[in-house]
């Protein structure tokens, strides 16, 4: 877990996503939340698209490893929290929407509510693969549009594994 969790770090710090914390096999982060990324959904997207191509390629020695993840856009307060060990961390509709895209998400993919996908699809196409719609039943929001996106090769990769 460590190493996947280094290499995600790496991967924060190279596309400038901001890591908040790490829940069991859980990892938070954020982008735009000091309002210096001019596209955050874009940073967010290509950085977990990122990830899911470094996995795939580089594996994890001694696991076999599939992400499952979900990203979301909106507003959010952060706070350090406590008087002794101090946490970081962020709340509001976008953080529990992101973590139901999450649950409900595929193994090997990123999950976005479609409106979202619509937004970054013209600004990410020739690097992610943006599914059409399907419905999803989201845990207290009810049936929800959503697409599933995954990087270009990492697509590709997952043919060659198939076969023709």
């Amino acid at each position: 877990l460590n190493l996947l969790f280094s290499a995600i770090d790496q991967e924060a710090e190279d596309k400038g996503v901001v890591k908040i914390k790490t829940m069991g096999d859980c990892y938070m982060a954020v982008s735009g939340l000091r309002g210096e990324e001019p596209e955050p959904e874009v940073a967010m997207l290509l950085f977990v698209c990122a990830v899911l191509h470094r996995v795939d390629a580089e594996g994890v020695p001694g696991a076999e490893v599939r992400l499952r993840c979900g990203v979301h856009t909106g507003p959010v307060v952060s706070a350090v929290l406590g008087t002794r060990k101090f946490l970081y961390d962020i709340f509001g509709d976008a953080v529990n929407t992101a973590s139901r895209m999450e649950s409900t998400g595929q193994p090997g993919s990123v999950q976005m509510v479609q409106a979202m996908a619509m937004r970054v699809r013209p600004r990410v196409e020739r690097l992610v693969h943006i599914a059409e719609p399907r419905q999803v039943h989201l845990k207290g929001k009810g049936a929800t549009m959503t697409c599933l996106a995954t990087p270009r090769g990492y697509v590709a990769q997952q043919r060659a594994a198939r076969g023709p």
